[in-house]
C-alpha cells in the first residue's frame, strides 16, 4: 500500500553564497532521507550584505564589523565552517577570504 502520509512544504529563504545556508540544506536533505520524510521545498531569495561595495571587502574585516567578533572569534567559526563543509564534501562551497557584492545577482 503506497504512503499516504501527506508532503510538507518547506521554504528556504538563502543568499546563493551563504556557506551555513548550504550545509543546513545538506542537514535536510540527509535527515529526510533517513526518516522518509518527502518535502516540496521552495526557494526564496535573500541578499545577506545589500551594502556590501561592488569591490568587496576582506572577509575577516566584514563578519568583524558586521557582527562585533574578535579576529579570534573570526578564526574559530572559519574553522568550524571549514570542518563541517568538508564533513558534507562542500570544499569548494567554503568562502573565499573576500566578500563580494551578489546584488546584481538578486536583481531580475
Amino acid at each position: 500500500m503506497p504512503d499516504s502520509s501527506p508532503q510538507i512544504r518547506i521554504d528556504i529563504v538563502s543568499d546563493v553564497v551563504c556557506p551555513w545556508c548550504i550545509i543546513g540544506y545538506r542537514q535536510l536533505e540527509r535527515a529526510m532521507a533517513q526518516t522518509g520524510i518527502s518535502a516540496g521545498i521552495r526557494w526564496h531569495p535573500f541578499e545577506l550584505n545589500p551594502n556590501m561595495p561592488e569591490e568587496g571587502q576582506n572577509l575577516r574585516e566584514h563578519i568583524m564589523q558586521k557582527y562585533g567578533s574578535s579576529a579570534k572569534d573570526s578564526d574559530a567559526a572559519r574553522d568550524r565552517l571549514t570542518a563541517l563543509g568538508l564533513n558534507w564534501a562542500l570544499s569548494s562551497a567554503l568562502p573565499k577570504p573576500v566578500a563580494w557584492s551578489i546584488r546584481s545577482g538578486h536583481i531580475r
